[in-house]
Parts: C-alpha cells; structure tokens; sequence
C-alpha cells in the first residue's frame, strides 16, 4: 500500500509538471548564442556562392505563399542574373531549410539547413553546431510539386 501512495504521487508530478522541458544554456547552440540565426547563417553562404552583387529573392515559410519568390527565382535564371533564394520546409523533428543560388558564371548551388546537428554524414560541413550544406547542381533547376524550386 505504501509503494501504491509513492506511485501515485510520482504520477502526480508528472501530471502537475508536464512533459515539457527547457534545454539547459550549456546545450544551447553556438549559433545562437553568438547572435546568428538560421536565417542569417543561410543567407550568408548562400551569398558566398552567389556573389556579393546577388538579388536576393527572400524566403518564406512553410506555409507562405511562393508565388512572389519563385517569380524573382524565375527572372533571374531567364536573365542569367546572380540570385538566392530560401525555403522553410517541414522537418519530422527539426527546423529545415532548403535554398537555391546562382552565380555570375551561370553555376547553380543547392543548400540544405537541418538545425539537428546530429543528423547527415560524415561529408557534412557544421556551421556553430547546426548543419548547413551548400553543394553545386548537377542538373537544372525545377518547380517541384510542393511549390520549391530545387536542383540535385
């Protein structure tokens, strides 16, 4: 009966307290405590690929309309014009983005922001803990279904 009472009081707090936790400062991410944020750590190396003079197009969230920033991506690759652009896409448990830039010589560049910095692989550049990749394009390009325009 005693281990009962414990039991139940156990379950007590739990139920009084939540679930919810607060991280404490130690695993807070470099990025964030220098300042930086995701967007900013984003558009930084997406600007490194693309050049200084690059229009930015913006970035929007995932559920924002992509009509104006897909319009801006469009141009610039019809005029050959330096550019970059962001997209917030849906992550399972983490904050993801994804982002197309070109560059003056034409060349395009991918990137992927996974702020999970325990996921990816072992060829994965790590910018203050939260994982940014920008590789070059393979291919042209394209209007993918959920509204992004990626290239591989």
């Amino acid at each position: 009966m005693k281990n009962i009472g414990k039991l139940a009081a156990l379950i007590g707090f739990f139920a009084v307290s939540g679930c919810h936790s607060q991280l404490p400062v130690a695993n807070q991410t470099a990025a964030s405590k220098s300042g930086q944020t995701p967007l900013s750590v984003t558009r930084q190396k997406l600007l490194d690929v693309a050049g200084p003079n690059a229009i930015d197009c913006g970035h929007v969230e995932i559920k924002e309309d992509k009509n104006k920033l897909n319009s801006c991506v469009d141009a610039a690759i019809k005029t050959h014009s330096a550019f970059m652009a962001r997209y917030e896409r849906m992550g399972i448990d983490s904050r993801v983005m994804t982002g197309l830039a070109e560059n003056q010589q034409g060349e395009f560049f991918t990137l992927l922001y996974d702020s999970d910095s325990s996921g990816g692989g072992s060829d994965l550049e790590f910018i203050s803990e939260n994982q940014v990749v920008v590789r070059g394009c393979r291919e042209a390009p394209k209007h993918e279904s959920d509204g992004t325009i990626t290239c591989q």
